[in-house]
């Protein structure tokens, strides 16, 4: 199962997003929603220029690729049918806990019990700043209540890494990346991590869940049209695949 879309804008307002390179409380040099170069995924912040902002477009493609990882962690820990949102809740637990295999809630939840599972996301309270979050996702978990609205805030950092965190600005990341462009050809290639808009327009021609992110139940869809439509099948959307599709 994949992140949503709103569940990465979700976990993004919780984060913080810093579009270009800048030092974490740690001291690692860290770009975008926490990625860093131990994630094994481009791109290295230390091959970014400083003081010099990405695309939010940039920062969320690369967040999908790494969330990848947490959500097959995800897939492992939980052995019983979820819904988007719970997948999303419990998604955005472990990107901050890195605890989903070891988590009482998580046991709960595969006995059946979603109830006690959702009263024991909030066993994991320290520090104590973050309860505010641990709240949000058990809403998020229990009612399906997103509550960041689709809004996260985006700070600057200087030529030092340092950020400027009175630069902040609160940001309708979710209408930046989902802005209506329906019937406008797809000039971009589609590919494993892609998101936005015209990756949920390729998937309702593809007949699946339309989130706006290209992960494995996309490439199969699309290997699968491909191969059915006598075209490379490599899982991406290039122009030939998108032109099949009527989108190019």
């Amino acid at each position: 199962m994949d992140v949503s879309l709103k569940g990465q804008v979700e976990i993004a307002s919780h984060e913080g997003i810093v579009p270009m390179p800048y030092f974490d409380s740690v001291g690692v040099l860290t770009f975008g929603i926490g990625h860093t170069n131990q994630a094994g995924l481009p791109p290295d912040p230390r091959d970014l220029p400083r003081g010099v902002a990405q695309s939010l477009e940039t920062v969320f493609e690369v967040f999908a690729r790494d969330l990848a990882r947490f959500a097959r962690d995800v897939d492992r820990a939980i052995k019983v049918p979820v819904a988007q949102h719970e997948f999303d809740a419990a998604v955005s637990f472990h990107f901050n806990t890195g605890g989903i295999g070891r988590a009482t809630w998580v046991k709960r939840l595969n006995a059946g019990n979603r109830r006690g599972a959702a009263s024991a996301i909030m066993n994991w309270r320290r520090p104590p700043e973050i309860i505010q979050r641990r709240r949000k996702e058990q809403a998020l978990f229990r009612d399906g209540t997103y509550t960041s609205g689709g809004y996260a805030t985006v700070f600057r950092a200087d030529r030092r890494g340092r950020v400027i965190w009175s630069s902040g600005k609160r940001t309708n990341v979710l209408a930046l990346l989902g802005e209506d462009q329906t019937g406008l050809p797809i000039t971009a290639i589609l590919r494993p991590g892609s998101i936005g808009v015209d990756v949920r327009r390729l998937q309702e021609k593809l007949e699946i869940i339309a989130d706006g992110v290209f992960g494995p139940i996309t490439k199969e869809a699309l290997i699968a049209y491909q191969t059915e439509h006598d075209l490379s099948p490599d899982g991406i959307a290039g122009p030939l695949t998108l032109g099949s599709l009527g989108l190019a």
